[in-house]
């Protein structure tokens, strides 16, 4: 039987046992999820709710290209579109922050010093939207542990 550290729990005389259980726990370890070690299921929650809702949330190419505009004046479709090339495992290939030099490279070669950062902003932009709504189904998934367990009241 799992009990969180510093909870006490009491027991029945042998004969009124459930199966060895204990029959009840102190109060204020019942008030406290996360000393039942909660976090993992709000993690859980996390996760398939992110799976369902958002398989793709990062900015799409229009995006990137407008943002492009605004900062530099040229669009670099090429480059926005071929980082986000619609075969999944290209695209997350392409995306991967440890062939930022070997990329770059190629990016310096073709459009200069300007094409390299446009790269990196390019990362920087679906880096940046990516940890705001995993945070976001984070904050979400906490307050919906909470309110489960009567920790939290729900706002009505």
């Amino acid at each position: 039987m799992f009990v969180p550290r510093g909870c006490r729990v009491k027991l029945l005389p042998k004969q009124k046992r459930n199966r060895g259980r204990a029959t009840s726990v102190s109060p204020h370890c019942l008030r406290n999820p996360l000393a039942w070690g909660l976090y993992p299921l709000a993690m859980g929650s996390i996760n398939r709710s992110f799976n369902k809702k958002r398989r793709n949330i990062l900015p799409p190419v229009p995006k990137h290209l407008k943002t492009s505009a605004d900062r530099t004046g040229k669009d670099y479709r090429e480059l926005h579109e071929w980082i986000d090339d619609p075969d999944i495992t290209i695209k997350a290939q392409r995306h991967d922050i440890t062939k930022i030099y070997e990329y770059g490279a190629i990016f310096e070669e073709k459009y200069g010093k300007e094409g390299v950062q446009e790269y990196i902003a390019h990362i920087h932009d679906d880096i940046h939207t990516k940890f705001n709504h995993i945070l976001r189904d984070f904050e979400k998934a906490m307050t919906d542990a909470l309110i489960y367990f009567g920790v939290k009241k729900e706002n009505m």
